[in-house]
């Protein structure tokens, strides 16, 4: 869970504070509404079944202020008696918050939680924690319906639920989702409840992985998770809490498909807009999916020859991944596994059957999912896939896969497609010819590898005998074994306030298999007068104006705002010797105009220009080769099309680069 700490959340620290100091009745109303008295359920809906529900929160570290915010959401919504909200949280006590582990009843409709317990510090990394405190939790309240959140951080299969810092003492240790499963698993057991839970959720980042959820598939009836990082905003608690109490009757896939919902609406922020992806899964549906998967996995496993180049190449295709850190965005190591049994299906063959009936199952597996620009078409799970060299260069991560997601490597056969499809890789780059027309403009790319995947060229500047800058992307465009043709006419992108023009080194940031909807980036520092932030001001391929500006944190995550007027942006070249070192240059500020937005401007370099062109295969392994001569001379204007889609080659790409 990647969850900013807000500055302004007075209101949310009071609501803790004064609950951790003994509870106690009166506190602010609902938002958006009058709260309803204690013990009403704000709705004169049929007969209610009782509920309890268990918020394991995890929040040792820098995500206090957030459970705190999400604690005060809990109090705005409107509870009856039957709904027995339960947070068992665990603060940082080195930023104010209470030392210890405190045990809270949320009592909804405008009141102040009430404490029911203060015990010592524990360490909720600890799968023994996680089992005591379930265990004692469904046993003191007992109920018809039961749910448990697991909030906190998340990180997939590998980096697994949680991060203790112990009060700022230690670096957390989060447990794989094994661990916590069975954690579940034994607390269950322990206090008797033979039915599964309605739900388990991960109110966290990551955790929407066929690795996670097999795990929990035998302990509840629905699996809610985000497949991406959360950008901020968490559940919404007051509204689907509200449901819960007002709807207690309803069936466990009823409220998940609630809670998409709620949780859909309740994420707005430029990020979310972008690449959000929150899913529910039917549990009872988990066991078919496995076993069609097997099957695909079975079939996968026979590929020969070309059809294993197939494979590895709509594998390679299936694009954006989910991670969101600056280097998952360029080559995914999580991929969406709807997408990827779509793109075998495409295959034909024996395959295809297998790979749809994956597909389908997939389908009745998820029951509702809310999705970002960039992920239509997925299905809201992902599934380690990384490039084939991932598993050479990286030889113990396929051991610590099948030790971190046993489940899921037993009934599906993952892992063991995954061992065999990294043995696939040549480990050879492609072997591929280039040559430049003399006005610099045509580039000719040929190569007769069956396994080639993309080609990009890249211009540099000299600007002095040692140095050179990075223009960065000038041409681009998927290619199979043969000739590609790419056009350049020594002319790069620039930003534009209406005043001046300021160039930077063009990227690819986010990838996508669909070219529309592939962002570039031009790396700046903007500043809104108060801080800077670093990362990259992005834009479509096919569009003339800049608007959103895609910001990197000292941790390698992303995040998205848009472009404010008023704000300076100051883009940057990457100057070097060739040598692996080298410094950002800053060019020409810029000052955000009235609409928000930057215009895209294509115009000459001036300076001697030389162009590299990289390739790279479908199992990842990449060659790069200088043109010649190092000075082109530029010849004419040639075209002065507005739209970047001038600058790639003459047929539109299908996939998109890695370097």
């Amino acid at each position: 869970m990647m969850r900013v700490p807000l500055r302004a959340l007075s209101a949310a620290l009071v609501f803790v504070i004064a609950a951790c100091g003994g509870g106690g009745g009166g506190g602010g109303g609902s938002q958006g509404g009058t709260a309803t008295p204690a013990g009403s359920s704000g709705s004169s809906a049929g007969p209610t079944e009782t509920w309890t529900l268990l918020v394991y929160g995890h929040a040792d570290h820098n995500l206090s202020y957030s459970l705190a915010r999400d604690l005060a959401e809990m109090g705005w919504a409107r509870i009856g008696d039957h709904l027995r909200v339960l947070v068992v949280a665990d603060w940082d006590a080195a930023s104010g918050f209470p030392s210890g582990t405190e045990w809270l009843r949320v009592r909804g409709n405008g009141l102040l939680p009430e404490r029911l317990e203060l015990q010592g510090e524990q360490d909720f990394d600890d799968p023994v924690v996680l089992r005591r405190v379930a265990q004692r939790a469904l046993t003191l309240y007992p109920a018809q319906r039961r749910g448990v959140i697991l909030w906190d951080h998340g990180g997939a299969w590998e980096g697994g639920f949680g991060g203790d810092t112990e009060n700022q003492t230690r670096e957390g240790r989060p447990m794989s989702a094994a661990d916590a499963a069975d954690a579940l698993r034994t607390a269950l057991g322990t206090a008797g409840i033979a039915a599964p839970l309605d739900f388990v959720a991960f109110d966290t980042c990551l955790m929407a992985g066929a690795e996670i959820a097999a795990e929990f598939a035998d302990l509840a009836t629905v699996y809610l998770a985000c497949a991406e990082l959360d950008f901020g905003d968490g559940w919404d608690y007051e509204r689907t809490l509200t449901w819960l109490s007002a709807n207690s009757a309803a069936s466990a896939r009823d409220f998940a498909r609630a809670e998409v919902a709620h949780w859909d609406a309740h994420h707005q922020s430029d990020s979310d807009r972008l690449a959000k992806s929150h899913a529910a899964f039917d549990l009872t549906q988990w066991q078919a999916a496995a076993n069609a998967i097997r099957e695909l996995t079975t079939a996968l496993r026979a590929a020969e020859g070309e059809e294993r180049i197939a494979v590895a190449r709509a594998l390679y295709a299936t694009v954006p991944g989910y991670g969101f850190y600056a280097t998952d965005a360029l080559e995914p190591r999580l991929r969406d596994l709807s997408r990827l049994s779509e793109g075998w299906a495409a295959l034909g063959g024996s395959l295809a059957p297998r790979a749809r009936a994956v597909r389908e199952a997939l389908e009745r597996l998820r029951l509702a999912v809310a999705q970002g620009q960039i992920r239509g078409g997925q299905g809201g799970l992902h599934v380690e896939a990384a490039l084939s060299y991932t598993y050479s260069d990286e030889a113990e991560r396929l051991a610590r896969y099948r030790q971190r997601a046993p489940r899921w490597c037993a009934a599906s056969g993952w892992g063991d497609w995954l061992t065999l499809y990294a043995s696939w890789n040549d480990q050879e780059p492609p072997d591929f010819d280039v040559s430049v027309s003399a006005d610099g403009r045509r580039i000719e790319f040929s190569c007769a590898d069956r396994d080639i995947a993309d080609a990009a060229v890249w211009a540099e500047r000299q600007v002095s005998s040692t140095q050179r800058e990075d223009i960065g992307l000038v041409a681009y465009g998927l290619t199979g074994p043969g000739s590609r043709s790419f056009v350049w006419d020594g002319r790069a992108v620039a930003l534009d306030d209406g005043q001046r023009s300021s160039f930077g080194s063009l990227w690819p940031i986010v990838i996508a298999d669909d070219w529309s909807r592939m962002l570039l980036g031009l790396p700046a520092v903007v500043s809104d007068g108060f801080e800077e932030l670093v990362g990259w001001v992005a834009f479509g391929a096919l569009d003339t104006e800049a608007g959103i500006f895609i910001a990197s944190d000292t941790s390698d995550i992303l995040s998205v705002w848009r472009l404010q007027r008023g704000w300076k942006v100051t883009p940057w070249l990457w100057r070097s010797s060739g040598q692996g070192d080298g410094d950002w240059v800053p060019q020409t500020e810029l000052t955000v105009p009235a609409s928000a937005r930057l215009a895209l401007r294509r115009l000459p370099i001036s300076g001697d220009l030389r162009l590299t062109v990289f390739g790279t295969d479908v199992w990842g392994n990449s060659e790069e080769q200088l043109l010649l001569p190092e000075s082109i001379a530029r010849r004419g204007r040639g075209q002065c099309a507005t739209q970047y889609a001038a600058l790639v080659s003459e047929r539109p790409p299908q996939n998109a680069l890695r370097r």
